[in-house]
C-alpha cells in the first residue's frame, strides 16, 4: 500500500516471480521488485493503454477489451486481485 500512497505507483505486473522474501532479525518480510512495467497512479501516458502483467496473475477484468480493442485502465484493485492469485 505504501508504494501506492506515497510515490503513487501501480506495479501492473505482480506475480510470484516479482516477490522476494527477506529475513532480518528473525522476521520474514516480502520485498516487491521488477518495476519495469509500473506506472504512476493517474498517468494518462500510452503505457496505461497497453495490457501488461503475467497472465495467470492478472486481474480478471484486464483480460477483456473495450469496443476499440483497448484493455481497461489498470487500477490499484487490479494489483490487489493479482496478490490474491499469488496467495492461492
Amino acid at each position: 500500500r505504501w508504494i501506492y500512497d506515497f510515490p503513487r505507483i501501480i506495479h501492473r505486473d505482480l506475480s510470484h516471480g516479482n516477490i522476494m522474501w527477506h529475513c532480518r532479525n528473525g522476521r520474514i518480510r516480502g520485498v516487491l521488485n521488477d518495476f519495469d512495467l509500473s506506472s504512476y497512479r493517474g498517468a494518462t501516458s500510452g503505457s496505461s493503454k497497453q495490457r501488461t502483467g503475467t497472465r495467470p496473475f492478472m486481474a480478471h477484468e484486464l483480460h477483456d477489451v473495450d469496443a476499440n480493442g483497448d484493455p481497461p485502465v489498470h487500477l490499484y484493485r487490479h494489483d490487489l486481485e493479482s496478490i490474491f492469485y499469488i496467495i492461492i
